[in-house]
């Protein structure tokens, strides 16, 4: 899959996370898309950043993505695999995942937060 395709699918992810209310958001490409080691049936490792992570669990956090990756997984018919970190977390975190999604790619908004989120 190319950097356009991967784009285009991380745009629409985003634009469906905002659909269902989480406004601030960074997205990050990281693994083999990020590094261009990606194959033919590759998923697409995103981490989904935001201060709207702080203090829920994993569980809260995954009701708070999982319509957008439904509609984005049937759309495009792609398999993603979604890392949900708070900005804190992301800023300071030391675990191995954090370290392999700092080296990923920050993809641009597209559009500006309602709210002035924290930079990353």
């Amino acid at each position: 899959m190319v950097k356009r395709e991967v784009l285009k699918i991380v745009n629409f992810l985003e634009d469906r996370l905002k659909e269902h209310g989480l406004h601030n958001a960074r997205l990050i490409v990281f693994g083999s898309h990020a590094t261009g080691q990606a194959h033919k049936g590759s998923d697409i490792d995103i981490a989904i950043v935001s201060d709207e992570f702080e203090g829920k669990d994993i569980f809260e956090r995954a009701k708070m993505t999982q319509d957008a990756e439904i509609l984005t997984v049937r759309t495009y018919r792609v398999p993603l695999d979604i890392v949900t970190l708070s900005t804190r977390e992301y800023r300071e975190g030391k675990s191995a995942i954090v370290e392999y999604v700092k080296e990923g790619a920050v993809i641009p908004s597209r559009s500006p937060p309602r709210s002035s989120p924290s930079s990353i």
